[in-house]
């Protein structure tokens, strides 16, 4: 049982790297969009997009370095949600359903870490703002989320849509996951019945009898009383 609590808290460290990198990563290519973006946009649409048309040469370190960062931020955000579901099969194995199913990943993960969160135990007083806590978090997951769609899916300048309010909210989200995540396995950690290794209850040993002793055979006169009751008789 310590090896496990050992594993969740590694995993949980593994959580926190992953979802800074992911918010490094989508802050660098904010401001690359910010900088480079919408003059790129049109070089790039000037070329037609064929890299062999004049001028593409140009434009193509830029193009790169464009690309790079969008590999980065994939990378990152796919590290991030290994790590995470990583860690919530070590705490509690059946919260991991709630986001591998379409459409229930929308609604069932925060009562999934919530379950998680009362397995451990938790005093009255932690709930206070135990749910506060949860509820924000995933209500900034969701805005988040939202605002990265709408904002790629919708914008007509630049190379990705992407701007400053959704890095902040999703700066957030992973500040208060981070959060979550820290609480769980510190919980984990108080949890009496899971710092203790498992022991099978001890047997009551009953001391072996000692082996009974041979009967004492009936004592046999000696020479001396044979002949002093011949003499007598």
């Amino acid at each position: 049982m310590r090896v496990a609590l050992s594993s969740a808290g590694r995993s949980a460290v593994r959580v926190h790297v992953a979802l800074a990198a992911q918010v490094l990563a989508m802050a660098a290519l904010v401001v690359f969009e910010a900088a480079r973006g919408g003059p790129l946009a049109e070089r790039i649409a000037a070329v037609g997009g064929d890299p062999r048309a004049p001028g593409a040469e140009k434009i193509t370190g830029e193009v790169t370095l464009f690309a790079l960062l969008v590999l980065a931020v994939f990378a990152t955000s796919v590290a991030a949600a290994v790590a995470y579901l990583t860690w919530l099969r070590r705490v509690r194995r059946n919260a991991v359903w709630a986001w591998v199913i379409p459409g229930v990943n929308l609604i069932a993960p925060p009562f999934a870490l919530h379950a998680a969160w009362e397995a451990t135990g938790p005093a009255e007083r932690r709930r206070r703002w135990w749910l506060p806590l949860l509820a924000a978090w995933w209500l900034s997951w969701l805005a988040a989320l939202a605002m990265i769609v709408v904002s790629v899916g919708t914008h007509e300048e630049g190379l990705t849509g992407l701007n400053p309010a959704a890095v902040a909210v999703t700066a957030l989200a992973a500040a208060l996951c981070a959060a979550t995540v820290r609480e769980i396995t510190y919980g984990t950690a108080r949890r009496p019945a899971a710092t203790r290794p498992f022991l099978p209850p001890l047997r009551r040993i009953t001391p072996l009898a000692a082996p009974p002793r041979p009967a004492a055979s009936p004592a046999t006169p000696s020479a001396e009383e044979d002949h002093s009751r011949v003499v007598g008789g």
